[in-house]
């Protein structure tokens, strides 16, 4: 008798198995050893978490153990709670709950209790893996207890994948130290023991202790049985079926459920299991620590404004500069000019240049070109030397000059002949940005040098609660990432964020130049290595940003680097 319910989106199906009514041999002996491995265990209730990623043969392979453990072998059947959808798309969209009741002489003696869970890393990306996990969690935390955890792979896993690397993460960073002793591994679409090994040396390599634990490698007879309706058979492939092929299907169901029994027996002969309620915490902890690297992030680029802003003021003897410059000084020093009366500053876009992948472009405001050499080839290093820029058919000789200057070539494009010190070499095209805060900006600090004493005090008094903040987040985040490293299998947050910058990376090069998805992918990459550096920061025992607040609050005269470049 079967039954199927469904509650707060977790589907369940019931199995009630007369275990007197039932004649196959191959499963009577197994009925009898898991009785008597259960009664020896003291246990009532065996449970098995299934996961994996997208396309492993996960709920297939869950179907045929499910058709095995009924005693269904001989006259098999579908069923499974869903349908497969879509390719690329997981086909299990939530936990599908599988009781198994066995009653022998009107009493119920045992238990089985298989979730299957929807497979990670499919096309619906990032947001549908942080529901599937959620759902997980909610799942399996009403239950008691979890004895196996097995992981679904396929055997064309030869090296390391993004995605598998991701799938892993993202399963067992939210599974307990103790869960390790349940994990076993499912190797699916073969049968070969070679490539198991191959497949579990890979495991091994992203997953310390897992190729030690049970493995089972099978290609599953039932995908291809004529009785599964949801089977990739062809009409032409079908009417070609004939009896003997039924009989040879029928055969190999029974050659592999005594595969199946002896790996479903190992959980319950080994009695271990874990409390699952643990997985909902590390989840609960995952994302606190997300969030308190969001805030360490934050702070760091508060605390960041106010060094740059007290790096600008210079109280000594800027004031009296100031009033000595024009607004065209000042906006030329700071790399701007007045356009249509507005200052605007040449800044790279994100449109790429068409049919080149880079050009030598001029940066200098007061100049009227932008492109000088489109197509450019030359190298340019950090150091950015003359004998670099020499190398470019658009540097030359100073016109103003009757000999050659190597060291200080100039742009023969350029109508001012700019000097190679304006020039740079961009991938994308150059757009004027402008920014009508900077003459207001300038009247500004021409006011009194009494307005820039109490605009430094000002924001000396606004680091220091900043700074006592900052250091209160990195201890704080130290603490929950020492938690999460010692209590999950797969702690390790740096590896956490880098896998998810890296498949952000790969979705955003994937997506077609000057697209908003393009642009939505950079910002979510852009994020993550905010997070990483902010990892990286808190990670520090002696971190180099407080130590830089430590200094501006020492520091009695403040020298700025912008007011450097105007006046030295």
């Amino acid at each position: 008798m079967e039954q199927t319910s469904t509650e707060f989106g977790e589907v369940t199906k019931c199995f009630e198995v007369n275990v007197d009514d039932n004649d196959n041999q191959v499963f009577l002996r197994f009925f009898s050893q898991l009785s008597r491995a259960a009664a020896d265990a003291d246990v009532s209730t065996t449970t098995l978490l299934f996961m994996g990623m997208t396309g492993a043969g996960k709920s297939e392979i869950v179907e045929f153990i499910i058709i095995c453990l009924t005693g269904q072998v001989q006259r098999p059947r579908n069923v499974r709670i869903q349908e497969t959808k879509g390719t690329g798309d997981s086909q299990t969209k939530t936990v599908c709950r599988y009781e198994i009741r066995y009653n022998l002489g009107g009493f119920l003696v045992h238990t089985m209790l298989l979730l299957d869970t929807p497979g990670f890393c499919d096309v619906s990306g990032q947001e549908a893996d942080n529901s599937h996990v959620r759902n997980i969690c909610t799942a399996v935390g009403t239950i008691s207890h979890i004895n196996g955890v097995c992981y679904v792979v396929q055997s064309t896993l030869t090296r390391k994948s993004l995605d598998q690397i991701k799938s892993l993460c993202t399963v067992f960073s939210i599974m307990p130290q103790e869960a390790l002793d349940c994990v076993s591994s499912i190797v699916t679409f073969s049968n070969s023991k070679f490539r198991c090994n191959d497949v579990m040396q890979v495991l091994g390599s992203l997953l310390s202790g897992i190729q030690d634990r049970p493995v089972i490698v099978i290609d599953n007879p039932w995908a291809e049985h004529a009785n599964n309706t949801y089977r990739s058979v062809t009409m032409e492939d079908e009417d070609e079926t004939d009896e003997e092929d039924d009989i040879q299907n029928n055969r190999e169901l029974e050659l592999k459920s005594v595969k199946i029994y002896d790996f479903i027996l190992k959980f319950v002969v080994s009695n271990a299991s874990f409390v699952p309620a643990g997985m909902a915490e590390l989840q609960e902890l995952k994302q606190e620590i997300f969030d308190q690297l969001a805030v360490i992030a934050r702070l760091r680029t508060q605390i960041q404004d106010k060094l740059d802003m007290i790096a600008q003021l210079n109280i000594s003897d800027v004031q009296k500069r100031l009033n000595e410059m024009s607004s065209e000084q000042w906006l030329s020093a700071m790399g701007y000019a007045l356009r249509n009366g507005k200052p605007a500053k040449k800044l790279p876009g994100n449109k790429p240049f068409p049919g080149v992948s880079q050009a030598l472009v001029c940066l200098n405001p007061s100049c009227l070109s932008v492109v000088c050499h489109e197509g450019c080839g030359i190298h340019i290093s950090e150091n950015r030397t003359s004998a670099e820029f020499n190398e470019c058919m658009a540097m030359g000789d100073n016109p103003d000059s009757n000999t050659r200057n190597d060291d200080h070539p100039y742009c023969r494009v350029c109508p001012m002949r700019c000097s190679y010190k304006h020039h740079v070499l961009s991938a994308t095209q150059i757009m004027w940005h402008e920014d009508e805060t900077m003459i207001s900006s300038f009247h500004d600090m021409q006011n009194s040098t009494v307005g820039t004493e109490t605009q430094l005090e000002n924001l000396r008094a606004e680091l220091t609660p900043l700074q006592a903040q900052y250091a209160n987040a990195l201890n704080a985040f130290r603490k929950m990432a020492a938690r999460l490293r010692q209590l999950a299998i797969k702690g390790d947050m740096h590896q956490i964020l880098d896998i998810q910058r890296r498949l952000f990376e790969s979705q955003r090069d994937m997506s077609r130049p000057d697209s908003d998805k393009r642009r939505s992918f950079q910002e979510i990459v852009t994020v993550i290595e905010g997070l990483m550096t902010a990892l990286a920061e808190a990670q520090e025992e002696n971190n180099s940003l407080l130590n830089s607040v430590r200094e501006v609050l020492d520091r009695q005269t403040l020298f700025a680097d912008r007011y450097n470049r105007v006046f030295c």
